[in-house]
């Protein structure tokens, strides 16, 4: 059970350095409108960052430290974007980790048949209502994050680059 669970969090077997291609589909409640975007992804230790080419938009999330870059000019993000982006980014960093007791420690995990469902204990609950992992192949291929305020996020992971 704890194998299958590893594998789960290991987002498609990410380990140091390594860049996908994803897509990203936001939902918002209260305009009741879809936002497509698509980027790469890169997990390496201490440091994320996802870029948005079509958009000319990279976030980066180095030693805790979160920069966001609009046409390669860094902009500053007021204190509710900060802690909302960075709970969001420390989210997927604990996903690729897949530090088991970590996880065990902030969700409550069921294994259902197509796919696992992490329901957030704490204060990370005020945000998050559940978060659905689906698996292709023994290996993550999606994330769904469903927030309190009916907002949701949707990550399709589609290939390995580097």
């Amino acid at each position: 059970m704890l194998k299958i669970l590893t594998l789960t969090f290991l987002l498609v077997n990410i380990l140091y350095g390594d860049t996908y291609n994803f897509s990203e589909l936001r939902y918002s409640d209260a305009l009741d409108t879809n936002i497509e975007l698509k980027g790469e992804i890169t997990f390496r230790k201490n440091y994320l960052n996802i870029k948005y080419p079509n958009k000319k938009k990279e976030l980066r999330y180095i030693n805790k430290k979160l920069s966001y870059f609009d046409n390669d000019n860094e902009v500053e993000l007021n204190e509710d974007q900060i802690h909302k982006i960075i709970n969001y980014f420390e989210i997927l960093t604990l996903l690729h980790n897949g530090d088991n007791n970590e996880m065990k420690e902030i969700f409550t995990i069921k294994n259902l048949d197509t796919k696992t469902q992490l329901t957030p204990l704490g204060m990370l609950s005020n945000y998050i209502k559940y978060i659905e992992l689906y698996k292709q192949k023994n290996e993550l291929s999606k994330i769904k994050l469903f927030f309190q305020n009916n907002d949701s996020i949707t990550i399709s992971i589609y290939e390995k680059i580097r």
